[in-house]
This record gives structure tokens, C-alpha cells and sequence, in this order.
């Protein structure tokens, strides 16, 4: 049941901001929402079903998942919590298995109402700048989707995702762990882990130059 609702909120999203972000322009619907220093990117081809789910995949289960689940289940191991799932690698195990089943949640709930609204949740790089406007840039962007005209609309899907991954897994969590901060406190991890991401995304190629790669 709680799936179900999580979908509803999703739909009521999409009924909600839907018309903003189609793309056409009517004295009745409000305009896209756009960053007014910012002009639309250039047009790119939008995202097939197969794309987006393969991108999803990859977000939910690809190295780079697991690489993280590893190291934040490391450290959550090593400091207990939560304190139900012993310093073990049983528990570490226990740790890692929930993150990857939040992933997964996440990247679901995110693949439906992105494909219900079209927009399209690929980070673009601005690649040029100096460093504080690139990091603002990064930063901005962790918090906007782009319309399939370029333009910047609130990332629907991916809130949509984090709060409803750690909504339904909570019933799966220990005792001490599963009130309703719990639910605020990991989706706020998730919105900076995000955050991380695409600043490492934005100076990767910067890097990778510099090593001569």
C-alpha cells in the first residue's frame, strides 16, 4: 500500500507541474521555470525509454552504487550504526544491502515520474568558468531536471525518488532507527552524496586531462 501511495505522489506531481513543463506557451500556464542569467542549453536528443532505463540502472547498481554503498557502509559499520546490526561483516553486509535496496527504490520511483514528466535528468558540465562559478554550477544543478526545450525545471523525479525510497524502506529498519528523522536524515545524505557527484562530474574531465588520460 505504501508503494501505491508513493506512486500517487508521483502522479499528483505530474498532474501538478506537468503543464509547466511541456514546453508550450499559453496565457494560462505559468512559464518554465529558468534561471534568468542562464539561457537554455542547446536542444539534445531527448532520452529514449531504453535510455532511461539503462541510465536508471546504472544510477541504482553501477559501479559507481557500489563503490559508494561500499565506503558509506564501511563507515557505518565501523561507528555502529544502526546499533541493531552488529560491527561484523554480517552487519556490514546488513548495511550494504539496505543502501543498494534504497538505490534501487530511488532510481525506480525516479525512472516513472521522469518518463511521465520527459525530462531529462543527465548532468550537463558547464566545462568552463572559473572555479567558484563551476562549483555553483554543480551545486545548482543537484536541485534541476531540464525540460525538452533546455530549460531548467525543478528535479521532480529524483526528490520524488530519494523521499520515496526512504519512506518504504524504513519499515525494514531496525528498532531506534526508523522514526521519522530517520526518513529526513538519509534522504538528506542522499541529496549531498547527489550534491558530491556532480561536482566530481563537473572537474573529472579536468582532471583526467591533467593526468594525461
Amino acid at each position: 500500500m505504501l508503494l501505491v501511495r508513493v506512486c500517487g505522489w508521483g502522479l499528483s506531481l505530474v498532474a501538478l507541474f506537468g503543464p509547466a513543463c511541456d514546453g508550450q506557451d499559453s496565457p494560462a500556464t505559468p512559464a518554465p521555470l529558468v534561471t534568468p542569467q542562464s539561457p537554455p542549453l542547446p536542444a539534445i536528443a531527448p532520452l529514449t525509454v531504453a535510455e532511461r532505463a539503462q541510465y536508471n540502472l546504472r544510477r541504482a547498481a553501477g559501479p559507481e552504487s557500489i563503490a559508494l554503498g561500499s565506503l558509506t557502509s564501511g563507515i557505518q559499520t565501523w561507528r555502529r550504526r544502526p546499533e541493531a546490526w552488529d560491527r561484523t561483516w554480517e552487519g556490514f553486509g546488513q548495511r550494504f544491502g539496505m543502501r543498494m535496496t534504497r538505490s534501487i527504490l530511488s532510481n525506480g520511483i525516479d525512472f516513472g515520474v521522469g518518463a511521465a514528466l520527459g525530462t531529462d535528468p543527465r548532468y550537463r558540465p558547464k566545462g568552463q568558468g572559473n572555479f567558484g562559478s563551476r562549483v555553483k554550477y554543480a551545486l545548482g544543478a543537484s536541485f534541476y531536471h531540464y525540460d525538452r526545450a533546455g530549460h531548467r525545471v525543478p528535479a521532480l523525479s529524483r526528490f520524488a525518488g530519494i523521499a520515496g525510497s526512504n519512506i518504504i524502506s524504513n519499515r525494514w529498519m531496525p528498532e531506534g532507527d526508523n522514526t521519522k528523522w530517520d526518513v529526513a536524515r538519509r534522504s538528506g545524505q542522499q541529496v549531498g552524496w547527489n550534491i558530491g557527484w556532480n561536482v566530481l562530474k563537473e572537474f573529472l574531465p579536468d582532471i583526467k586531462r591533467k593526468l594525461g588520460r
